[in-house]
């Protein structure tokens, strides 16, 4: 077992914090419940990634105890083969178990929490899941994907991203620095990758590769999907995250419309990284996460 989690949180008042196994393959997880039991959905937080359920630098426990306080019931969690959970023994991709390992999460919630809607909050790898188990489930009632990445596991999708990702760089940084200049005069650019990732993304301009169309076409129409029916979703990228790579890759021109439609939000936060290693990166996060939850869910820490 991992070292043990303490249940006191400087910022919040203590919580009868417990741990759970769930589903069929006794997954692991700590749920922290409201003081004030309201009808508010419950949130999930799935792994990022191979990080156990307190998440990068205590992000997951920092975040579920602040929206437990705010009347959410949160739950964080390891999925099978992570952290304290059982590995699984099947030979389902991991997008596929995410999502199975969800949807038993919340059978099991729904049973003998009474719980029946859930928001599903996820960084980086844990995003996606949230993205794609909104739309999936009726239960589902919201998302908050924080820097999502790969989306798809094919290896032409996320080359082709990564790609566009360092030649965005390019154009955008290092041909206006005059340090960058001054590298490229002393030899230590990488002339290879520079010319290689400039060709490539000349070419991509003239015609698409069919397998990035296809991944591209689906993640797009899922985001339609989720607009139209209406469904809350919150997307926050750290500046200069490959997540912001992307969503604009998938959406392009259309990106503005949709989050114009109302029910999808996206924010772009100046000055973090990948994992909101500092507390006070964390402080902002836990406030826009909560100004969203109220907006569309209604809980306050406040409301008896």
């Amino acid at each position: 077992m991992n070292a043990p989690e303490s249940t006191r949180s400087s910022a919040q008042p203590t919580l009868a914090e417990h741990a759970l196994t769930l589903g069929p393959t006794r997954m692991v997880g700590i749920l922290t419940p409201s003081p004030r039991p309201r009808d508010l959905p419950a949130v999930i937080i799935p792994n990022s990634g191979l990080v156990p359920r307190v998440g990068p630098s205590r992000l997951s426990v920092n975040l579920a105890r602040r929206l437990a306080a705010q009347g959410y019931p949160t739950l964080r969690f390891d999925h099978a083969g992570v952290g304290d959970s059982n590995p699984r023994q099947d030979d389902l991709s991991f997008d596929q178990c995410a999502l199975e390992e969800v949807g038993h999460l919340m059978d099991d919630l729904e049973r003998d929490y009474g719980l029946r809607r859930f928001v599903i909050l996820g960084l980086c790898s844990g995003a996606v899941t949230a993205f794609k188990a909104a739309g999936l489930d009726a239960r589902v009632a919201g998302a908050i994907m924080i820097n999502a990445q790969y989306y798809e596991t094919d290896p032409e999708w996320n080359h082709h991203v990564a790609t566009q990702q360092i030649a965005r760089h390019y154009w955008t940084r290092s041909i206006f620095r005059p340090s960058a200049w001054w590298r490229a005069i002393t030899g230590r650019i990488h002339y290879r990758v520079l010319i290689h990732v400039l060709l490539r993304q000349a070419r991509g301009l003239f015609r698409k590769d069919a397998t990035v169309q296809q991944v591209k076409d689906r993640l797009a129409s899922h985001l339609r999907d989720l607009a139209q029916h209406e469904t809350p979703l919150l997307i926050l990228n750290s500046e200069g995250d490959i997540a912001q790579d992307y969503l604009r890759i998938i959406l392009g021109d259309e990106l503005d419309r949709l989050t114009e439609s109302g029910s999808i939000e996206l924010r772009n936060l100046a000055d973090t990284d990948h994992t909101f290693t500092l507390l006070a990166n964390q402080e902002r996060l836990s406030e826009i996460i909560e100004e969203w939850m109220e907006k569309w869910f209604g809980g306050t820490a406040e409301s008896s």
